[in-house]
């Protein structure tokens, strides 16, 4: 019985020793990427409204970060979108927290009852400390036109001058 007790506390301190050699989550207030800048790409959206359609839209995307982990993205209006303005959270890569991660973000407004409109996306992001940088992800939108789309996100950073993105309801 003592073997199997001195057998079990040995195995346990060797997890929690094992515990210490992995990286851990980053955590609120840790390094994070920094998004600020101007960025340009494209979304390019598969949606259905009783009947498929592809459409591209948005060759620019702006984005203001308002903490280590938090930000404001716009994405301007062009010659084939409206204005449309969403609020992000980052969540750093536990190896590389100051250059990569990846981002929830959510449409403003995003209604949580229907009908209404709703957008919600996944990226992955990276960057480094000159102005490059990658997004790359996806979203899915549904309004009550009624329409619901699939847009995958594809942008490169070209600037990191702040283009002040205002909050949701500024």
């Amino acid at each position: 019985m003592a073997a199997k007790r001195s057998l079990w506390v040995w195995a346990l301190a060797l997890s929690f020793v094992a515990g210490l050699a992995l990286p851990r989550p980053a955590e609120a207030g840790d390094a994070a990427p920094v998004l600020t800048g101007t960025w340009e790409g494209k979304n390019v959206c598969k949606g259905f409204d009783g009947v498929k359609f592809t459409f591209e839209c948005c060759p620019t995307m702006e984005i203001s970060q308002v903490s280590p982990t938090e930000f404001n993205l716009r994405l301007p209006p062009s010659d084939t979108n409206g204005e449309f303005f969403y609020f992000g959270r980052t969540i750093p890569d536990a190896v590389s927290p100051e250059t990569k991660g990846e981002v929830a973000f959510v449409g403003c407004p995003t209604d949580n009852t229907l009908p209404g409109s709703s957008e919600m996306g996944r990226a992955k992001v990276k960057v480094s400390l000159d102005t490059k940088g990658t997004f790359t992800g996806q979203s899915i939108f549904f309004s009550d036109f009624p329409e619901i789309d699939t847009c995958k996100w594809k942008y490169d950073r070209v600037s990191t001058d702040d283009p002040s993105v205002p909050a949701c309801g500024d």
